[in-house]
């Protein structure tokens, strides 16, 4: 039994490394296709955005973040 223990965790790191790389390169060719098209400031226009609704928590929550992070 923990022969398939270690084994199941070693696949276990292995894929989580290959998933978070495969992560990172996909979030990596969005935004630079994103601000391609609308510029490096072009995530803060709702109007780039097809859902507003969820658009406008999700630029509260990074307002907030550059804020907190500028007091700092």
């Amino acid at each position: 039994m923990y022969i398939i223990y270690k084994f199941d965790k070693e696949l276990r790191g292995i894929l989580f490394e290959i998933i978070s790389d495969v992560e990172v390169y996909l979030k990596t060719q969005i935004s630079y296709s994103f601000s391609l098209k609308y510029g490096g400031m072009g995530y803060r226009n709702l109007d780039n955005y097809s859902n507003y609704g969820d658009s406008l928590r999700i630029l509260k929550k990074m307002n907030d973040i550059a804020e907190k992070t500028i007091k700092i």
